[in-house]
């Protein structure tokens, strides 16, 4: 309105700060989703097949599609890829530039900073990003994934199931173009194999513990005798 008078600071600043804080939302969001694709990976990645064949004989359904993935482990990794570039263009949508941007000015209310606030800001808020990225999407799924692979893979095999039909024609042009350069690398794909390790996980977990000691003992006393 011409002649009139516009908005205060105080509601500026508020306005800023509201803004700042859905777009962390926003980054936040998409850092724990990222999280869940490196969480699914590693989970469907580490998990003994012999065990998961034993869960899907009981009847988890959950379990039988992570054997799926796991067989199909090209399609299996291009959906996770296809998964993680999708959150990394939304996460440039509402990338640390921005909310360096609206930071700025409280940056430069510090005598010693100004007139240098957006460029602190911006390190201060690409550093913190890089810092949750590894941490929230990279670490912390990961060692969550390893200490229960098969338990984990039977709960994200559905909706990874799911994003690899509704993402079908793209997944499968990935999955050829690797196919097709990991030929021309002469990278060869080997049979599965049941290893020693997981013979012996697979007995500790559904053995009895009396009896897997029972049997320590005696292959002891055989090798010893």
């Amino acid at each position: 309105m011409a002649g009139g008078v516009g908005p205060s600071p105080l509601l500026q600043r508020t306005c800023s700060l509201q803004a700042i804080m859905f777009q962390l939302f926003v980054l936040t969001a998409l850092l724990l989703i990222n999280g869940f694709f490196a969480l699914s990976e590693l989970a469907i990645v580490a998990s003994s097949k012999p065990l998961l064949r034993r869960m899907a004989r009981g009847g988890n359904r959950g379990a039988a599609l992570a054997l799926k993935l796991a067989d199909e482990h090209a399609r299996f990794l291009s959906t996770v890829q296809v998964g993680i570039t999708l959150v990394g263009i939304l996460a440039g949508a509402y990338g640390g530039a921005e909310i360096a941007e609206r930071l700025a000015p409280l940056f430069d209310q510090c005598a010693w900073i100004a007139p240098h606030g957006e460029a602190v800001a911006l390190t201060v808020v690409v550093a913190l990003i890089t810092y949750l990225s590894v941490v929230i999407g990279e670490l912390v799924p990961k060692q969550i994934a390893l200490a229960h692979p098969e338990t984990l893979a039977s709960w994200v095999a559905r909706p990874m199931a799911i994003l690899a039909f509704v993402c079908s024609p793209l997944i499968t042009g990935l999955e050829l173009s690797s196919e097709f350069l990991c030929s021309l690398l002469g990278v060869q794909q080997e049979p599965d194999a049941v290893t020693e390790a997981e013979v012996k996980a697979v007995s500790r977990r559904e053995l009895p513990a009396a009896l897997w000691r029972a049997l320590s003992t005696v292959c002891s006393n055989a090798s010893c005798g």
